[in-house]
């Protein structure tokens, strides 16, 4: 995959959606491998914010690239990155790009729960270092609220239901 899109002139239509694969193949590698392949994690965010950043929204539009999954996969990555760095800075950027995921997802969109979840999760997590109570009571009503939108034999729902 990485000479694919080393190889695909730059403008190329499917671009952005090989990066985006390849972004995602470095976090699964990541997400088995663990610490030793730290620059995986770092690699797949870089990709992550350059398609944030340099590509427009409508451009996610037309090239049909669901914008919330980008961000929901960066905040994601950025929470990972956190739990090895500790660094709140990045806690805090996970959250802001959590938060614009569950902003523009659609309450009929079958990824809701999951992004919901996701912000929830790091909000628990932000919990334990700056000690704000908004942060627990905010990521209840969002774990509630995926909680709410799957039925009891969704796979996800005792997983969900555990971080209540």
């Amino acid at each position: 995959m990485k000479l694919v899109v080393e190889n695909t002139p730059k403008g190329h239509p499917l671009q952005i959606h090989w990066l985006l694969d390849f972004a995602a193949g470095l976090g699964i590698r990541h997400e088995y491998t663990g610490s030793s392949s730290m620059d995986d994690l770092y690699d797949a965010i870089k990709i992550y914010e350059m398609v944030v950043h340099t590509a427009p929204a409508e451009f996610h539009v037309e090239a049909r690239i669901d914008r919330g999954l980008v961000l929901n996969n960066l905040g994601n990555f950025l929470g990972r990155r956190f739990a090895y760095s500790m660094r709140a800075e990045e806690l805090d950027q996970a959250i802001e790009y959590l938060e614009m995921a569950t902003d523009i997802t659609p309450k009929t969109d079958p990824s809701r729960g999951g992004r919901l979840n996701s912000l929830a999760r790091w909000l628990s997590e932000r919990l334990r270092y700056k000690s704000n109570m908004h942060d627990i009571d905010r990521s209840i009503e969002l774990t509630d609220e995926a909680i709410r939108g799957i039925s009891e034999i969704h796979p996800k729902y005792a997983g969900w239901l555990i971080n209540l």
